[in-house]
């Protein structure tokens, strides 16, 4: 990248006072800071600019740290591989597109539960979490969010994990309103997946990161999607749906404290119920010392979080729009046709569930 360019990019979104020298001490934990990330900056200039907003990170994580000692907030920050980044490059692990591009968009709402279930739930523990995965500076969430949720579906049918190829999805859904890279939107994942007849493995479609040709091979499907679900915006629907039926695909905001988050339960005023960024897969919720929480799985490696999850605060006024767009694929199977139920029908033979069919706005979307 030309170095003049990278320099105005950088400096785009955020104020950088490049007179602000570092301490000997602060020379010395920056050098670290680049080894452990693997940063390598070539030019004095860039490495410059990293490191002013590397200290400026340091200093809002050691302040939002005193609050967490002392109590008076419910999540620990830390220094992380985003700790260099300008808000611009933040932007570019976060882009989730919800648009409604067909004025006869329906979202098929599953059911409105009642039934109780279980304090604490862990869908890893049962074996149909895949291990966390690392999007890289690729705009795929939506794809990592999609493969998490099929991956779930198909462990539960058929008894076999398998990671499924999020490759697949960069390259080959730009014809259903996905933009590889440039971001995506898990309905419309879903339908690719189901009339392309499936996704194919990790290990034949092998991730990169970059948006490429498609290279689908039919026989190197591991999974197939009949259908999908979008669930009633609310907590208790996404609660009853990840009890009953498994990790379920969500949408949330994702703004400046969250790229920080370390430990704890993450609850943050500022993370809106709106505006929705960033495509995660909720595995699980419980209670963390008396504050409920979701169990949520990012794709931004095992160096983010606690070790690539986070616990999101639950029951307190969808905090960043959790259950405002979570969706579950229906009828996922392997080639040997083990047919996971209809969620409806799981849902009615569990609950006695209340049907719904919601026509979406024909406005567009894009968040």
């Amino acid at each position: 990248m030309n170095l003049n360019f990278l320099l105005v990019f950088l400096s785009s979104s955020i104020f950088i006072n490049f007179s602000v020298g570092l301490s000997t001490n602060e020379l010395r934990e920056w050098e670290k800071f680049k080894v452990k990330f693997e940063k390598n900056y070539e030019h004095s200039e860039e490495d410059e600019i990293r490191s002013s907003l590397w200290k400026k990170n340091i200093e809002v994580v050691n302040g939002h740290n005193r609050k967490f000692m002392l109590g008076k907030v419910s999540y620990e920050m830390g220094i992380n591989k985003f700790s260099d980044m300008s808000e611009d490059e933040l932007k570019l692990y976060t882009n989730l597109k919800i648009e409604k591009k067909n004025a006869k968009f329906e979202r098929k709402v599953t059911f409105e539960p009642t039934s109780k279930v279980a304090a604490e739930l862990d869908w890893r523990s049962r074996g149909v979490v895949t291990d966390v995965k690392d999007q890289g500076q690729c705009g795929s969430c939506y794809a990592f969010s999609v493969t998490g949720a099929v991956e779930g579906q198909h462990a539960i049918a058929t008894g076999k994990l398998i990671s499924l190829s999020e490759q697949q999805i960069v390259d080959c859904t730009s014809r259903y309103y996905n933009y590889g890279c440039g971001g995506g939107y898990m309905p419309y994942t879903y339908n690719y997946i189901r009339d392309t007849g499936g996704l194919d493995t990790g290990n034949s479609y092998p991730y990169r990161g970059v948006q490429q040709s498609c290279r689908f091979n039919r026989n190197s499907i591991g999974a197939k999607v009949q259908s999908h679900d979008e669930l009633y915006p609310t907590e208790d629907t996404l609660l009853k749906t990840v009890a009953s039926v498994g990790p379920v695909s969500v949408a949330i905001h994702v703004q400046g404290s969250f790229y920080n988050h370390r430990s704890g339960v993450y609850d943050d005023y500022s993370c809106q119920a709106v505006n929705l960024n960033h495509a995660v897969l909720v595995v699980g919720y419980g209670t963390e010392n008396g504050k409920d929480y979701w169990l949520v799985k990012n794709s931004w490696g095992k160096g983010w979080g606690e070790q690539g999850y986070i616990k999101m605060v639950r029951n307190k006024y969808n905090q960043c729009g959790i259950a405002s767009y979570a969706s579950v694929p229906r009828g996922v199977s392997d080639s040997n046709k083990n047919w996971v139920r209809h969620v409806n029908e799981s849902a009615t033979e569990m609950f006695g569930g209340i049907f719904w069919n919601i026509r979406m706005s024909q406005n567009n979307i894009d968040v």
